[in-house]
């Protein structure tokens, strides 16, 4: 049998890599094998084929009759070694008799390996006999093949890495999502255990990420055009989505703000139209704290043009805040607290809304957004920290002499002692409620205006409240 030999130098990120690494990689060749379809004797290769499928057929439906595996293995070996071409199964079936004798021989380390070399030649022979059909396409066996030599050769790293790549780069879009990733967290563990340069990380994602995008545009037009089959579109879909958000869970620990953008502002324009593709940058700059940035805030004002969701607007919201646009922040932060239906969902918009109701001077409203966000998670200490903030820095403007000016932290003390009854808050709480307490006027100065500590009072100022007169001696 021909064999397609392929020189591949192994470029692990271009420029980053510690050391250039080349190595020669043999991959077969598609459809390479000849000869009649069940080989020079096709009486006994029927035989055969018969019973190693009859006994596979009953070891699927019971895992636990192994020796149904060992009845199948004579007639199995004569059509893998004289009718390659009978079938397909032979190679799929195959793999989980080659699977079982690993498993079996864990005790002896020797046979093991020769088994594990065997499941190799599996793969190739099944790319060499049935390479140009869709079943077993070059691709998708490579993928499989490269799973293997992960899980039994794990030290192999140059030849897994060009067998994940080869059977990425052959399939494109159509690539397998489970393979896409399962490589990208190959790498990621490489990176991780000092064998690769930290850039791999981004600038396999930028592929690989186009590659996912590509397909997910894809199967979206075949959902449309095949309504009827939407189970099979909605899971492929799902899984893509699945590999996506795993790559980018994957890639964000190494992710800093200059490369995020470096790598997304050459994407955005191509890709301003693709509500995943803003949504998940969006996401990502959020996350790492780049939401500061002129890109974030393209992102996230084309998204929501796009897509006036909920979701979309807050994102806007955030944006507008950062670049102190906060009128236009209210506006996008309130139609977000409207209309989000999950819970946590609408308390969070509410404090953003607060946020920017705070940052523009109108602590009124702060307050009430802040309020709305307590009536739907009345357990929470956030937003009594929040009004208890509001009433610290706008205490002075609220008085006409040394005791009045400091009643504010008298309001805000309070504020911070319901804030601590929240586990999650209580230390910041705590913190504040301290600090309030450093700012209470003096024995001495609530003497001389006429106070008297333990009385209530009441402040009229652009809020109505009352609390009780303390010292801070």
């Amino acid at each position: 049998m021909k064999r397609l030999v392929l020189i591949l130098v192994i470029f692990i990120g271009i420029g980053a890599m510690n050391a250039q690494q080349t190595k020669q990689i043999t991959f077969p060749e598609p459809c390479s094998i000849n000869g009649p379809k069940w080989g020079p004797d096709s009486v006994k290769a029927v035989q055969s084929y018969s019973i190693y499928r009859e006994n596979m057929k009953q070891w699927n439906n019971n895992k636990e009759r192994t020796e149904l595996i060992e009845y199948s293995l004579d007639s199995w070996r004569y059509l893998f070694n004289n009718a390659p071409l009978a079938s397909a199964y032979i190679y799929i079936d195959g793999q989980d008799i080659i699977e079982y004798l690993i498993k079996k021989n864990e005790s002896n380390p020797e046979l093991k390996q020769k088994y594990i070399d065997t499941l190799m030649m599996v793969f190739d022979k099944r790319i060499e006999a049935f390479g140009c059909e869709s079943h077993s396409s070059e691709s998708f066996v490579l993928g499989r093949k490269a799973l293997a030599m992960l899980q039994y050769r794990p030290e192999n790293i140059d030849e897994i890495l060009a067998t994940f790549r080869r059977s990425i780069e052959l399939g494109k879009e159509d690539a397998e999502p489970a393979i896409v990733f399962t490589y990208y967290d190959f790498l990621v563990n490489q990176v991780v255990n000092g064998k690769m340069d930290t850039i791999v990380i981004f600038e396999e994602y930028d592929r690989l990420s186009d590659l996912m995008n590509k397909r997910l545009v894809k199967l979206y037009d075949e959902y449309k055009n095949n309504p009827a089959d939407s189970n099979r579109y909605i899971r492929s879909i799902n899984n893509v989505k699945a590999a996506i958000i795993n790559m980018d869970n994957f890639m964000a620990p190494f992710a800093n703000c200059d490369i995020i953008i470096n790598i997304y502002s050459n994407k955005f324009e191509q890709n301003k139209q693709n509500i995943d593709f803003l949504r998940r940058l969006t996401n990502i700059m959020e996350k790492k704290g780049c939401d500061d940035n002129k890109l974030y805030f393209k992102a996230a004002e084309q998204l929501y043009t796009l897509d006036p969701s909920p979701a979309s607007a807050i994102s806007l919201a955030k944006s507008f805040i950062k670049t102190k646009r906060y009128s236009d922040a209210i506006k996008y932060a309130n139609q977000a607290a409207e209309n989000f239906q999950d819970p946590d969902d609408k308390f969070n918009a509410y404090m953003v809304l607060a946020e920017a109701y705070r940052l523009n001077g109108q602590y009124s409203a702060a307050k009430n957004a802040a309020i709305k966000a307590s009536n739907i998670k009345p357990n929470s200490g956030q937003p009594y920290i929040f009004i208890g903030d509001l009433y610290m820095i706008t205490s002075a403007s609220c008085g006409d002499n040394p005791v009045t000016k400091r009643a504010g932290y008298w309001a805000a003390y309070d504020q911070y002692i319901k804030a601590k009854r929240d586990p999650e808050f209580a230390n910041i709480a705590s913190r504040k409620a301290s600090e309030a307490y450093s700012y209470f006027p003096k024995t001495e100065d609530l003497f001389f205006y006429g106070y008297y500590k333990g009385n209530s009072y009441t402040i009229n100022c652009w809020y109505t409240e009352t609390t009780t007169i303390r010292a801070s001696d």
